[in-house]
């Protein structure tokens, strides 16, 4: 017997917050379709999201 794809919730808005968002279900099936379409622009947001780690250590380097 195959098993069912979840169901997924959908949030649209636009960016400016003008109007409130849209949201919807649909099923698995249909939002993996929108998923791949949107895949770029996921892995877009990663990169800029992605946090870069840093070190303090040339601050406290005695200089002789």
């Amino acid at each position: 017997m195959p098993t069912r794809k979840p169901k997924y919730v959908i949030s649209l808005q636009p960016t400016q917050g003008i109007s409130p968002p849209i949201t919807f279900t649909v099923a698995g099936s249909k939002a993996e379709r929108i998923l791949d379409l949107l895949r770029s622009d996921l892995e877009k947001h990663q990169k800029t999201t992605e946090p870069n780690s840093a070190t303090l250590e040339p601050f406290f380097k005695e200089k002789n």
